[in-house]
């Protein structure tokens, strides 16, 4: 009966937890050091926990990384990057949260990350359900798939497969063939009676032997930034009702210093992967899955590092880059 009353509660306060986010409390969050409680991390509530991951969604790699080593716990994006089996889909700020057992912590419930479910395991530190019943309430579902050519519903302007990739450009140096790839993909969080949805755009740059590799990513260090505005939504089916409307995201810069005291503002030096986070909704219907884009456009620079051939500017097509 305990358990029962306690499953009922989680369930209540989850809902409420969805339903009362607000664009103003997503975007509102401070850097205060979260407690750490046996090697996870503790969010106060669900609303601090979607807070957290709509801020990180707007970083670097790089400035994650700095969040984490002031959070003091080991997330599971540092056994990814040492090459170690990761089970969790989503967009790396999503990982960021979770530590080597696939758990976060709000309030005093423990949560597991299980082959897309978010699973409440126990509570003040005791298990309070039968796991071999599958008797684990579900706190949200994450699902985290690159965009096809139904979600989401939209015109490609120039060359693109089915998983809504654009090959931005193709070169070749020292041996080597490379490309320059954007790549959108969307993230859901579903509660009890509503969805949160991210749509990220990822850029990366992969590598082959010549003349006929197997394309790979690449980990090779280069220049990079972004200016991008333009209109995307989040609809069903039908596009009856669209969620979401305009954005605009721009990439940090880094200072370069001189002797004299002066400084410029360079492209940032990244690596792998860079996923901008272009638009987030709350409290979408669970109808809701896919998005429509009606325009991206701006400007796309990378290049290889101290390699000036290699560099990528976008625009093209007066900026357009999906439409």
């Amino acid at each position: 009966m305990n358990t029962i009353m306690f499953k009922c509660c989680f369930l209540i306060s989850v809902v409420l937890g969805f339903a009362a986010c607000t664009q103003s409390e997503f975007t509102d969050v401070d850097d205060t050091q979260l407690p750490i409680e046996h090697s996870r991390a503790v969010f106060s509530s669900s609303n601090e926990f979607f807070k957290t991951y709509n801020k990180l969604a707007q970083m670097t790699p790089e400035e994650q990384d700095k969040w984490i080593e002031s959070q003091n716990f080991v997330s599971i994006v540092n056994l990814e990057e040492k090459g170690d089996s990761v089970l969790i889909e989503g967009p790396r700020a999503f990982k960021t949260f979770f530590n080597e057992d696939l758990k976060f912590q709000i309030g005093d419930s423990v949560i597991w990350y299980n082959n897309g479910d978010l699973l409440v395991v126990s509570i003040d530190g005791n298990s309070q359900f039968d796991k071999s019943e599958g008797t684990y309430p579900v706190f949200a579902k994450s699902e985290y798939k690159a965009v096809g050519e139904d979600i989401p519903q939209t015109r490609f302007d120039h060359g693109c497969d089915f998983r809504g990739n654009h090959i931005l450009q193709n070169f070749e140096y020292g041996g080597w063939g490379y490309r320059y790839i954007a790549e959108l993909s969307a993230h859901t969080i579903r509660g009890f009676d509503s969805k949160i949805a991210s749509l990220y755009l990822s850029l990366r740059m992969d590598y082959r032997g010549l003349p006929n590799g197997k394309w790979v990513a690449s980990n090779a260090g280069r220049r990079y930034t972004h200016d991008l505005v333009g209109k995307v939504y989040f609809t069903n089916g039908s596009h009856s009702t669209l969620i979401g409307g305009s954005f605009q995201a721009t990439s940090l810069k880094s200072d370069r210093w001189f002797e004299d005291g002066s400084y410029v503002l360079e492209p940032l030096y990244v690596s792998g992967t860079v996923e901008c986070c272009l638009k987030t909704v709350q409290s979408a219907p669970l109808s809701y899955d896919r998005w429509f884009i009606q325009e991206i456009r701006g400007a796309v620079y990378q290049q290889l590092e101290g390699v000036p051939s290699t560099k990528l500017y976008v625009p093209t097509n007066n900026g357009v880059i999906w439409q």
